[in-house]
Order: C-alpha cells, then sequence, then structure tokens
C-alpha cells in the first residue's frame, strides 16, 4: 500500500521533468541538459499543470469508456493539450532556443 504523501512527491517528481522529450525535440540540448530546462519550465507552475494533467487524464477515460473507439479522439486531444501547455510554458510564438 503506498501512502498518499509518497504518491504526491512521485508525481511531482515526474511532474518535474515532464517536458524533456519536448526539449529534447524543440532546441536539441547536449547531454541531458534537457533535464535542467525542464525544471526551469516547471518551476512556479506546478499547480497548473497539475491541473491540466488531471484534465488530459479524465479526457483519455472518456475514450476508455466508450469502449475505446473513443480514444482514436481523445489520446490525440490529449496530446494536443500538452504541447499546448509547452508552447505557452516557453514563451509561446518566441524561440525558446533564444531564451536559454
Amino acid at each position: 500500500i503506498v501512502s498518499p504523501v509518497f504518491a504526491v512527491g512521485v508525481w511531482i517528481l515526474l511532474m518535474m521533468f515532464w517536458w524533456y522529450e519536448y526539449i529534447l525535440v524543440d532546441i536539441n540540448p547536449p547531454g541531458i541538459s534537457c533535464l535542467s530546462l525542464s525544471r526551469e519550465i516547471m518551476s512556479g507552475n506546478y499547480v497548473a499543470m497539475a491541473l491540466i494533467s488531471i484534465c488530459s487524464s479524465l479526457i483519455a477515460m472518456i475514450g476508455i469508456l466508450l469502449c475505446f473507439v473513443g480514444l482514436i479522439f481523445t489520446v490525440p486531444l490529449s496530446a494536443l493539450i500538452m504541447a499546448v501547455a509547452y508552447d505557452q510554458l516557453t514563451g509561446g510564438h518566441e524561440r525558446f532556443e533564444d531564451k536559454y
């Protein structure tokens, strides 16, 4: 049995490094510096990202409840929500590579 405090701690740790894949594709940093950049992006945005991830998970669950056929629509929608969130966290239209 996992304690709720441990589960929340792991979730926060996962959210801290959530954006490393997007950073790898976006600016292709050397080594593992994408992890520190991901942590930098998330600083001060934990509550907003928690709400976005909960909403995205609920959308995916709706697709599962629709006999898995709804996943055709809800999984791409969830991925799009995360991509737009990354874009907004990194400054939207500005080049993220120029900032870091």
